[in-house]
């Protein structure tokens, strides 16, 4: 014989019935995202000095990659106005600014060892030039020796004289500084020569360009070693046979 259905109580029948709608009722809560914590700037002491130089190369690539078009337009402007530009004539660079320490002039131990010599020989071995003076005048005298064959004649020493002082300079002037050091028209200047000429020349127009008012104390000095030398030149000449045009360069000088 079948047994009849057992019903549940009305009571667990409306436990079911209520877990079923709350579980219906529950939805799934979206999970908020963490906020975002802004980074703080490290300190720059703080940071490695490999980070640091990292970070101002890519800065520098950076920028030279985005100014690099423009960088190329201005180089281009500036070569086209180089070659376009006329070249300056000499008149208009102004003439040399003269001065007494651009060399000196010094005296042997033995005085005696000027007996016999001659200016030009005097010039050769007792004058010294500053660097930069150095360089001017080596400029000139390659372009003056145009055969390349190490020296120049009286003629290219007067066109460089010229060209040295910006034609601030008159061929009756070199033709003293040539009566000076008795050079003739068979006289050849290698480089070291033509530097100690070109050095005489500047202490010799530096009386007749500067006066009093244009005077600078920096400039009309000379080197206290060569005022040290010839102090008392006359008394240092006693008893030594020199060659009236040594004595008379030295005087000047």
């Amino acid at each position: 014989m079948e047994e009849p259905a057992t019903e549940a109580p009305p009571e667990e029948e409306d436990g079911k019935k209520g877990r079923k709608k709350s579980a219906k009722g529950k939805k799934k809560k979206k999970r908020k995202a963490p906020p975002k914590v802004e980074k703080t700037p490290v300190p720059a002491l703080m940071m490695d000095p490999s980070e640091i130089l990292n970070m101002e190369m890519k800065m520098r690539r950076k920028n030279l990659l985005e100014n690099k078009a423009e960088n190329d337009a201005i180089v281009a402007e500036v070569q086209e106005f180089e070659v376009k530009r006329p070249k300056q004539q000499a008149w208009l660079q102004g003439r040399l600014a003269l001065s007494r320490q651009i060399s000196r002039f010094e005296l042997p131990m033995d005085m005696r060892l000027l007996e016999g010599m001659s200016p030009i020989e005097y010039l050769s071995n007792y004058c010294i030039v500053s660097k930069r003076r150095q360089n001017l005048y080596k400029q000139s005298f390659s372009k003056a020796d145009r055969d390349r064959d190490g020296v120049i004649n009286v003629k290219e020493l007067d066109k460089a004289l010229k060209q040295i002082h910006v034609d601030g300079v008159t061929t009756e002037q070199v033709q003293k500084i040539l009566d000076v050091i008795q050079a003739t028209d068979d006289t050849k200047f290698d480089a070291k020569l033509f530097t100690a000429v070109c050095a005489l020349a500047e202490r010799m127009l530096y009386t007749y360009f500067v006066t009093e008012d244009t005077d600078d104390i920096m400039y009309s000095q000379k080197e206290r070693v060569e005022d040290a030398d010839f102090c008392a030149l006359e008394w240092k000449l006693h008893g030594v046979k020199v060659n009236p045009p040594i004595r008379k360069l030295l005087q000047m000088l």
